[in-house]
């Protein structure tokens, strides 16, 4: 640790290109209402972003509007080298809400906030074998992006401060307020293979009501259709059948229609009393693929479909937040802060897909099933003071921070129809749906000074307690020194915990996977409450905790000349991952499992554990440098570079009952201990732009990329792992701005880059062409041109 703070002080400089793009010009009342004051560390100083406390990135609405991206994850990654955007394929349907990942950390350990306001996780588990494995995050696809202003990235451990899920960091969306510009803008893109064909209309209209209120709406309309990027099927078992040597997979992003809408608003009584709110909602119909079922597959029914069918996965996604509250200030100029914050995400699988079990018994099967629906819900009451006080002995006055947190949550799990749970082919069998809920009870405290004009600190402390979990408390320190008004020093020590989210304690779900290219097999995921996880050697899920430690500088050589650097240090123990798949065929397991009462329609057991310990350090490097020619045109440079690297330090003894039952292999697997804990996700990433604003009428906007190599590593042994080489791509995009029209037109990857193929041996006999870890998407290059209208 010791080394790295060393190391890390000796950089120049420290966040993002972002951080520099754009000032906060704030007041220190406006940074209050906006919340971004608890992301950036503060909240009695007016800063810039480049002066906050901790490593900070702002990412302006202008920012992404001219990454061409629709999706806010895919804005996340073209903008902050540390976030990753893995290309997902036959996820058991989780690729339609596909996460970021932040450090190569697990999605779901970062913390988002909406204006401030905890944002609820999301209903489904990524319960296939795309990167984030076992992860329950945030649905980021649910907010959209007409109604973001800025979008706020802390990279501290931030527990101490908000609770559970900060071990990574936090992304804080904040939403346009009063006097944000009203526009409607249409856009539509597609890429040069000919499909993924994107069309969209989004909006944002505000207004004011009775003097001292205003309301905003914003929303958008979208319909994206499915690429497919799979290869040529040379399966053995299909060998003499019609789609031997046929595209037969579809692989690639989803087809999805989505609609999303947001209404924001404030109402000022007086200095002592404000209220405010949003409401925020989403429904997605999305779809689709999963396994394809072969001729000769059990699953398939040959009278129905003699050459074998793709089954379709068709989820309904629906997402609300809703946030009311009170504001102000109160006796001696306390300011509080009272709010009720609810949300729920569900999710409701539908299938394009026939139960051959249910034919065969009953001559009989529909081709449309309806599936389990997955629905979260979380309500919380929040109420926060604070005040600014001066102290004879202090030179600058310190702002004291306090409050509580109440959180209600429960995760909900109802069967489908007949169809989706009759058989191994069944979606949910057993004791395996029903609900749940969990509260917690928090308290924090956070004290913010400048013990001198040169060094300002930030100490914060939180107590947690979760019903079924016990207490947690962490802290955090952070020090910012002004070496010279060119140079910077920071720091931040921090503890965090991350709950285990109630869908990884009970969430359950049978699928169909592939052993290799010619074997399927039903694979059955369940709660560690469940009798066959208990009777496997599972055990109640705790907490993970981590200690953090960032270190970084902030340097000023010219006055239009940025340079920033942060190290960073994390270690996580008590790790939540799905298991190994445990093979339960075996005579000795399946004859103990039924001599207990547990029937097994599938070959294959795993369940959520506690099973690691991990080690993850790095930096962040950014550098712009913006050249003035004359009084309307500059050229703005940017370099940002990130590097992490993840090694998991502790693997923990397997349960002994699976030794006894003959069940090979580890509790961990080899290819997530060695893969998707560590290797598989890319150590390095590199994002360079040029920024040229011709006149007041004209830019053009240069992006060049590099994504880093990665490693994936297989669990059939090592002759299986494959590194995948560097990629680089190209962004190009132009503006032509009149007072009251802006109209872009621009391309992403314009030289059409895709990723390394797999080597045949990991295509599933050619019809995986490429590898879903990548995090350069398979679809090559994607043009797009939008309109917008200021209103």
């Amino acid at each position: 640790m010791t080394k790295i703070v060393l190391c890390s002080l000796t950089f120049l400089g420290g966040s993002y290109g972002t951080t520099f793009a754009k000032n906060l010009n704030s007041t220190d009342d406006e940074v209050v209402h906006n919340d971004s004051v608890i992301v950036v560390g503060t909240k009695n100083i007016t800063r810039k972003s480049e002066k906050a406390i901790s490593p900070v990135d702002i990412i302006t609405a202008k920012q992404i509007a001219e990454t061409g991206s629709n999706t806010l994850p895919d804005i996340l990654a073209r903008v902050i080298p540390s976030f990753s955007y893995p290309q997902a394929a036959v996820a058991s349907g989780f690729e339609t809400v596909r996460p970021v990942t932040m450090h190569g950390l697990s999605p779901d350990q970062i913390l988002v906030l909406i204006d401030g306001k905890r944002q609820h996780v999301g209903a489904m588990i990524n319960s296939g074998s795309a990167i984030g494995r076992g992860s329950n995050p945030v649905d980021l696809n649910a907010i959209p992006i007409s109604s973001i202003d800025r979008i706020e990235v802390l990279h501290d451990g931030s527990s101490s401060r908000y609770g559970s899920d900060a071990i990574g960091g936090v992304v804080n969306i904040v939403l346009k307020k009063e006097n944000t510009q009203n526009s409607i803008t249409a856009d539509a893109g597609g890429y040069t293979q000919g499909d993924g064909l994107h069309r969209q209309i989004a909006g944002s209209y505000g207004l004011s009501f009775l003097k001292h209120g205003w309301v905003r709406f914003s929303g958008e309309f979208k319909k994206n259709d499915y690429t497919n990027d799979s290869g040529i099927n040379h399966l053995a078992s299909t060998i003499g059948t019609p789609i031997y040597g046929k595209r037969i997979y579809r692989l690639g992003d989803p087809a999805v229609m989505s609609g999303k809408f947001v209404v924001n608003y404030q109402y000022t009584f007086s200095k002592h009393i404000s209220a405010y709110g949003f409401t925020m909602y989403r429904h997605d119909d999305a779809n689709s693929s999963m396994v394809y079922v072969n001729p000769s597959s059990s699953s398939n029914v040959p009278s129905i479909y003699p050459n074998g069918y793709l089954p379709l996965i068709k989820p309904v996604i629906q997402d609300l937040s809703t946030v009311f509250g009170f504001k102000g200030e109160i006796y001696d100029k306390w300011n509080y802060d009272l709010s009720i914050n609810h949300g729920f995400n569900s999710y409701h699988a539908n299938y394009d897909q026939i139960n051959s079990a249910y034919y065969n018994d009953y001559r009989y099967t529909p081709t449309n099933i309806n599936g389990a629906t997955y629905k979260y819900t979380q309500d919380v009451f929040n109420f926060d003071v604070s005040k600014t006080f001066k102290i004879p002995f202090l030179r600058n006055p310190f702002r004291f921070s306090a409050g509580m947190e109440y959180m209600w949550s429960r995760d909900t799990i109802s069967p489908g129809d007949i169809y989706s749970q009759y058989g191994s082919g069944g979606s949910i069998t057993g004791d395996s749906y029903g609900s749940w809920g969990r509260r917690s009870l928090a308290e924090y405290a956070k004290l913010d000074t400048n013990f001198t004009d040169k060094l300002s600190n930030s100490f914060s402390v939180r107590h947690e307690k979760y019903s079924g979990l016990g207490n947690n408390v962490s802290g955090s320190v952070s020090l910012r020194y002004e070496l010279t008004p060119h140079i910077a020093f920071r720091t931040t020590l921090a503890t965090a915990f991350r709950a285990p989210s109630l869908a990884q304690e009970h969430y359950a779900s049978i699928s169909t996977m592939h052993i290799d290219a010619d074997t399927v097999t039903q694979t059955g995921t369940f709660p560690v409450t469940s009798q066959v996880a208990k009777l496997l050697g599972a055990s109640p899920l705790k907490a993970e905790t981590s200690k953090s430690i960032t270190a970084g500088a902030i340097v000023h050589p010219l006055k239009n000349w940025s340079i920033t650097v942060d190290g960073y240090y994390i270690r996580i123990n008590n790790r939540i991952n799905l298991s190994s798949d445990l093979n339960v065929s075996g005579n000795m397991a399946r004859e103990y499992l039924q001599s207990q009462g547990v029937a097994t329609s599938y070959d294959r057991v795993r369940y959520y554990t506690n099973a690691v310990d991990t080690l993850t350090s790095g930096v962040d490097l950014t550098t712009n440098y913006r050249i003035n020619i004359n009084k309307n045109s500059n050229i703005l440079l940017n370099l940002a570079y990130s590097y992490n690297k993840n090694h998991v330090i502790d693997v923990h003894d397997s349960p002994s009952i699976l030794k006894t039952l003959g069940v090979a292999g580890t509790l961990v697997e080899r290819r997530e201990h060695y893969g998707l804990l560590e290797d598989t996700n890319p150590k390095n990433k590199i994002l360079m732009s040029a920024n040229y604003k011709i006149n007041k009428k004209i830019s053009t906007l240069l992006k060049i990329n590099r994504y880093g190599s990665y490693r994936v590593f297989s669990n059939s042994g090592s002759q299986y792992d494959q590194t995948f080489g560097a990629r680089w791509t190209v962004d190009l995009s132009f503006t032509y701005n009149l007072p009251k029209w802006n109209f872009v037109i621009g391309s992403n990857n314009i030289f059409g880059t895709r990723p390394e193929p797999n080597k045949y041996a990991n295509s599933l006999s050619g019809n995986y062409k490429y590898n879903i870890y990548s995090p350069l998407t398979w679809n090559g290059r994607y043009v797009y041109a939008s309109v917008s209208y200021i209103l």
